[in-house]
């Protein structure tokens, strides 16, 4: 279990190294006030996260905010990986495809914090 914050700041650490960079300006711009706007206030996002009985019910975050990203990694990975990679597209920034090795990645932009 890690800090909310520790687990939010490693996400965007993931974005800004991994996914921004494939974009155009405009995509770019777009995505980054659309997550600004997502996580802008940490203590709101959290206590709404750890409020929500589906979050709960799959114990992703405890009532304290620590989210358990080694459990939800490995859950995410194995499902990829019985796919071989997960594939969507987001209307004005483009397609996306995740593998299991950029699960690995995002998890150690977490944990190294």
């Amino acid at each position: 279990m890690i800090e909310f914050d520790r687990a939010i700041n490693g996400v965007i650490r993931y974005l800004n190294a991994n996914v921004f960079t494939r974009m155009n300006d405009w995509q770019e711009m777009l995505a980054r006030i659309a997550v600004s706007r997502i996580i802008g206030d940490t203590n709101t996002l959290k206590a709404t996260l750890a409020g929500n009985p589906f979050v709960r019910t799959f114990g992703i975050i405890n009532e304290s905010g620590m989210v358990d990203i080694d459990g939800l990694m490995r859950d995410i990975k194995a499902q990829i990986e019985a796919k071989g990679k997960l594939s969507f597209a987001l209307p004005m920034f483009g397609n996306f495809t995740f593998y299991p090795s950029d699960v690995d990645e995002l998890h150690r932009f977490i944990t190294e914090g």
